[in-house]
């Protein structure tokens, strides 16, 4: 597995007249950059009950052992 950083946003729609964009910055360990936009937006997609459509990833990059910051994910790509 590797890290990846992905950036991006999602829209918020409480209301049909009120929706706003939120920005976000996530790490993940997946296997590839498909693998990593999956599970990015299925897990927005459930902590913000957000549909897929609404989530929007601009960039992933890979990232290196040591500019991991989520302990989780560094433990599960295998840097701790």
């Amino acid at each position: 597995m590797k890290a990846y950083r992905a950036t991006g946003s999602f829209t918020i729609s409480k209301q049909n007249y009120m929706s706003r964009e939120q920005p976000f910055k996530i790490e993940v360990a997946a296997n590839d950059e498909a693998d990593a936009s999956h599970k990015i937006i299925s897990t927005i997609g459930s902590r913000h009950r957000v549909n897929r459509k609404n989530v929007a990833v601009t960039e992933i990059v890979a990232l290196k052992d040591d500019e991991i910051t989520d302990l989780v994910v560094k433990r599960l790509v295998g840097g701790a």
